[in-house]
């Protein structure tokens, strides 16, 4: 009854086992024939079924049950993967398939998915190689999550990995992705001191210093690459990515065209991402695009979307709208930072008739979607609620906040609320979604925009309610216990 149900290159197994068995001495184990079956599956149902057929012959050696895993993990269907994967004798050769497992949830942003195939992997008493802990840490710096991120730390050194180059490059990025950049600054160091870092840990400790919002230290970084390795180290279109922002956030134009010419002479500048963070850099922005548009180098989404929110920080909406235009009559497709960008174009101009319509849109192509990261949706109803504020619709802005699922809500969300209803002068409204939000059960908690936020409305009606002195001195002391900056708001 399996049988029949069978892909046509599958049906030959009954006909193909008796001949084999009457080979003297013949085993199934010294040729890939199962192997071979599984190669041929296209689809889970064909993977279960011949999976099926090779436990009812006796196929499922170690080495056949390893192609198995592969074969799941092709069809899209990790969790048959681990149930196989799991029944394996620990061995170094099948790390890769645990890895491959590993990497599918990180590329996919499934972080703790990334951390409990770990911490399985480790119970069953496999041992995670060079290519596990740069995952598994790039998983920690993206929750963020510093206390796994030590613990994994820790882990890998007493294992052996505190020499490996590239387990160690991503203790660097994790802990700059953590904020933690005096650990950063310390393993990065002690490649140094050893001199095992390549490139990449140069990258790392820059990208984690821009990150982390301190450009300048990020600018001298890239100096000393240049310098202390006597230029064995020559900047990648990585190198340039990271430090332009920087050269941006500085306001240093002259620095960013040294880093454009640095560019073109290197044959960097075709490297769409380079082109792409080049716009932020100065006033010329415009038409380095305009001769990215004339020139062969071919537009994608990331470069519309980096000049539509070059226009949207500096207030320039309407002029983000126009390039949104050009997009489209392009028949390039927006993607959720597109959205977002326009969004906070209109909301810059006081857009709403514009800002609705990429509502619509966004309706219709994003949140129709059963596809898109739950992650995206969050950006774009978060982006959503700050332009209706913005724009004088607080009701609808608060019909969207409501509509979202409580635990979904992230800081993001109640603070772009909580703020609209501060700017548009409605202080009550603000202050009683903010003590909502600190007598929440969830693990949200404010930061400093937020509490920023709550401070202004409490001036607001400071000359109505003395009274609310009192709730300003209790912000003042949760801004000392989350160290946020909110100096210039108290004043």
């Amino acid at each position: 009854m399996l049988l029949s149900s069978l892909p046509s290159q599958l049906k030959q197994v009954p006909q193909l086992l008796p001949l084999c068995a009457s080979i003297p001495s013949f085993s199934f184990s010294k040729i890939p024939f199962a192997s071979y079956l599984l190669k041929q599956c296209k689809s889970l149902i064909d993977a279960k079924r011949t999976h099926q057929q090779i436990v009812a012959r006796g196929l499922a050696d170690p080495l056949t049950t390893t192609h198995l895993v592969g074969t799941y993990i092709a069809c899209d269907s990790p969790s048959h993967a681990l149930a196989v994967l799991e029944r394996l004798p620990p061995s170094p050769s099948a790390v890769f398939w645990w890895n491959a497992l590993i990497k599918r949830d990180a590329r996919l942003g499934f972080l703790d998915g990334v951390f409990r195939l770990y911490l399985r992997m480790r119970r069953l008493g496999w041992k995670p190689d060079g290519y596990t802990y740069p995952f598994v840490l790039k998983a920690c710096g993206e929750l963020p999550s510093f206390r796994r991120g030590t613990s994994v730390h820790a882990v890998a050194c007493a294992e052996g990995f505190e020499s490996n180059v590239y387990v160690c490059n991503a203790m660097v990025a994790m802990y700059g992705r953590c904020g933690a950049l005096d650990d950063a600054q310390q393993m990065f160091d002690e490649l140094s001191r050893r001199d095992i870092h390549d490139l990449v840990s140069w990258n790392s400790i820059v990208s984690a210093y821009v990150q982390n919002g301190n450009p300048r230290t990020a600018l001298e970084m890239f100096d000393r690459m240049n310098l202390d390795s006597s230029f064995r180290f020559c900047a990648d279109a990585v190198s340039l990515v990271n430090i332009l922002p920087a050269c941006a956030s500085v306001g240093d134009c002259l620095r960013g065209k040294q880093v454009h010419g640095y560019a073109v002479r290197n044959n960097h500048f075709q490297d769409l991402f380079v082109g792409n963070a080049i716009l932020d850099i100065c006033e010329e922005a415009l038409s380095l695009f305009e001769k990215m548009r004339e020139g062969n180098i071919e537009l994608n989404v990331v470069t519309w979307s980096a000049v539509i929110a070059g226009y949207a920080q500096r207030g320039h909406g309407h002029e983000a709208l126009n390039v949104f235009r050009k997009m489209r009559l392009c028949g390039s497709e927006p993607n959720v930072v597109t959205l977002v960008s326009l969004l906070s174009g209109c909301a810059s101009v006081g857009a709403l008739l514009q800002g609705k319509e990429t509502h619509c849109y966004s309706i219709k192509h994003i949140f129709d979607l059963h596809s898109t990261d739950p992650g995206d949706e969050l950006m774009l109803i978060n982006g959503l609620i700050d332009m209706y504020s913005k724009c004088k619709s607080t009701k609808v802005a608060r019909t969207m906040f409501d509509s979202t699922v409580p635990k979904k809500r992230s800081v993001v969300t109640w603070t772009v609320m909580i703020g609209g209803y501060c700017q548009q002068g409605d202080a009550n409204d603000a202050l009683e979604l903010f003590s909502s939000l600190l007598n929440q059960d969830n693990h949200v908690m404010p930061n400093a925009f937020t509490i920023s936020c709550a401070l202004m409305a409490c001036a607001r009606l400071a000359a109505l309610r003395f009274g609310l002195c009192q709730y300003a001195e209790y912000l003042e002391t949760l801004w000392y216990e989350y160290d946020v900056l909110a100096r210039f708001d108290l004043l």
